[in-house]
């Protein structure tokens, strides 16, 4: 595969993180420096960036005299990754509504109207992209770059099954109808619903995880 030369690294990360949010690179699969040369055409300084990136992420595990490996999750991993979700999530949201309920509550509704949007012409990569932002909208207007970074290492890993998961549209209806409950608990300024209503939707998708890890 030949790539520009404009910002080799970002490139390489790019695709190989998308190659594993994806399964096309499976679980447990080694990656080596001589299979990136192969598969770029690139010399090693952007693809061990590219790797280290990867890695910080926890997207990569490195293992001393071993190498390189793509994660493979457990059911231990998947329920401990879900407790932090509901821990970091759920304050980086119950901070977004105390410091900025309006902009929080017009972003929602603008970030619903989008889901709604992409359901309606079947468009589940699109659903999937706007689903993320508005888990994403919590963390930006809780405008804690600490909470923000805590959260990047869980959420990339979970992103691994999430794709899994989010396969089809009537799971994806499932989920837009629980964001907008979400989103209309917070409409009414009742936030102790809407964290009720987040924490039991990040254990919904804990349970669907965990079935998914027994197929």
């Amino acid at each position: 595969m030949v790539i520009t030369k404009e910002t080799l690294a970002d490139q390489v990360y790019q695709i190989l993180k998308a190659e594993i949010l994806e399964e096309i690179i499976p679980g447990g699969s080694k990656i080596t420096l001589k299979q990136l040369q192969d598969k770029f055409e690139l010399s090693t300084t952007p693809l061990r960036e590219a790797m280290n990136r990867l890695t910080q992420e926890g997207l990569l595990h490195h293992t001393t005299n071993v190498g390189a490996h793509v994660i493979l999750l457990s059911k231990k991993d998947v329920s401990e990754l879900y407790q932090m979700s509901v821990i970091l999530e759920g304050a980086a949201l119950e901070s977004a509504y105390k410091k900025a309920p309006a902009a929080l509550k017009k972003e929602m509704e603008s970030s619903i109207s989008l889901q709604n949007s992409a359901l309606q012409n079947q468009d589940l990569p699109s659903f999937l992209s706007y689903s993320d932002q508005f888990h994403d909208l919590f963390f930006h207007f809780a405008d804690n770059e600490r909470l923000y970074e805590a959260s990047k290492r869980y959420r990339n890993q979970i992103s691994i099954l999430v794709h899994r998961y989010q396969t089809d549209l009537t799971i994806a209806k499932d989920i837009f109808n629980e964001h907008q409950a979400i989103t209309d608990a917070l409409l009414n300024d009742d936030l102790t619903r809407g964290m009720e209503l987040f924490c039991a939707h990040l254990r919904k998708g804990e349970e669907a995880m965990l079935s998914k890890l027994e197929e």
